[in-house]
């Protein structure tokens, strides 16, 4: 939370997907949007989507996975910018995306600062 509220980006947006309804799950990155007064998005695809963007690109997501993510990183690209208002993007996600993805915005001429390349929890004790 301290990050978001002292970056203070357009919006927070997450490597996870809108969960189901009967879910009951709460994101942690929403809930701190929420307190920051930040617009919050769900970046990865469905189930539904995730299937047809596969579909689409020709390949498994075992495929896309043995090669970096690049169908599944173009996707959250895609749905990060088509919010033409975000100009600074707080964008949580896994150790194993934070080159391949910065690659990809530097290539596009986007800013990249990685806050935390491999976060845990403190440990309590």
């Amino acid at each position: 939370m301290e990050c978001a509220e002292k970056l203070h980006p357009d919006l927070l947006a997450e490597e996870a997907s809108q969960p189901e309804p009967k879910d009951h799950k709460m994101s942690v990155a929403r809930l701190v949007a929420g307190k920051c007064r930040i617009s919050h998005q769900f970046s990865d695809p469905d189930r539904h989507e995730r299937l047809a963007m596969y579909k689409r690109a020709g390949i498994s997501e075992e495929q896309d996975r043995l090669l970096g993510f690049p169908i599944r990183e173009e996707f959250w690209f895609n749905r990060i910018f088509e919010n033409a208002e975000a100009q600074a993007v707080l964008f949580i996600c896994g150790a194993c995306h934070i080159d391949s993805f910065s690659q990809k915005l530097q290539g596009a001429s986007y800013v990249v600062n990685v806050i935390e390349r491999d976060w845990s929890p403190p440990v309590e004790g």
